[in-house]
């Protein structure tokens, strides 16, 4: 368990309860509120210095370092990488996905030079800690132009499964084919995936896609699917005491306690736009 997450869990263990916050049936009545069942919320806290935060979201992956490698690598790199803006003066949540297979240049410590590499495999140069984040955050910084991005959240695959059976599950329309070994997937059509299912239908790549759109356009939907529910209890000591107990070191963030809560809060206000844009290999 990270620092931040130690102090989080510190801080609201004392409230935790064992109970399903949502679910796909309830999913409606979640969007039209702020909370379920619990009248207890979260402190307010101060406002943050600007109102427009940059989040950069990202979930790891299984990477295999290559036995010739000579500089420091971890055996995890960025599969999901989205940008997230908040602004609390245009009171507007919006976000842009890009392909971890974008080529940009990256010159690791101890290197010469740089070179060209996919973006979502900048994660593997360092420890897996801060150092891997601010890779990553630094390059997507540079290729959006410079952008300023304020913060990052990086989380295992497995948290997917995590979230969804907390919110009870999660609802999106399968129109992509999916192999046999997955029936609660094959059959298509509008579903309510439990972890598992949400897990295989967030990380599933077919091998006959042959880009990562497909891929990304059903990460996207996932996330569409979980972001009303999400935030309708994100400001619920028992819910947020789950998140960070149950990710555990699946979680890792720069943001301090005081940011996570205010982002949380700040989450129940506005609607994720709709139209996400997505940047894909080729396309630039």
């Amino acid at each position: 368990m990270n620092k931040v997450t130690k102090r989080i869990a510190a801080v609201l263990l004392p409230v935790a309860m064992l109970l399903p916050f949502t679910g796909c049936g309830r999913k409606a009545a979640a969007e039209s509120t702020a909370g379920i069942t619990s009248e207890t919320s979260i402190p307010a806290v101060t406002q943050a210095a600007s109102a427009v935060q940059k989040i950069l979201l990202t979930s790891l992956t299984d990477y295999q370092v290559p036995d010739v490698s000579t500089t420091l690598r971890n055996d995890r790199q960025a599969d999901f990488i989205m940008l997230m803006t908040i602004d609390a003066e245009a009171g507007t949540t919006t976000a842009i996905q890009l392909d971890p297979d974008i080529s940009v240049q990256f010159q690791p410590q101890g290197a010469a030079v740089a070179e060209s590499m996919p973006l979502g495999e900048l994660y593997t140069y360092g420890s897996g800690g801060s150092d891997s984040n601010l890779n990553l955050l630094t390059s997507v910084s540079r290729f959006m132009d410079g952008v300023e991005i304020n913060h990052y959240v990086t989380f295992d695959s497995d948290a997917v499964r995590i979230v969804t059976d907390m919110l009870g599950g999660a609802t999106v329309d399968v129109t992509d084919p999916f192999p046999e070994e997955y029936p609660e997937l094959t059959k298509g059509g509008s579903i309510c995936l439990d972890g598992d299912s949400a897990y295989t239908y967030f990380n599933y790549i077919s091998p006959g896609e042959g880009s990562n759109r497909p891929h990304m356009r059903r990460q996207q939907e996932f996330v569409k699917a979980v972001y009303a529910p999400f935030a309708a209890n994100s400001g619920q000591e028992e819910f947020v005491t789950q998140l960070f107990m149950k990710m555990g070191d699946k979680l890792n963030t720069d943001l301090t306690l005081s940011q996570t809560i205010n982002m949380m809060e700040t989450l129940q206000k506005y609607e994720l736009d709709d139209s996400i844009q997505m940047i894909v290999k080729g396309d630039t």
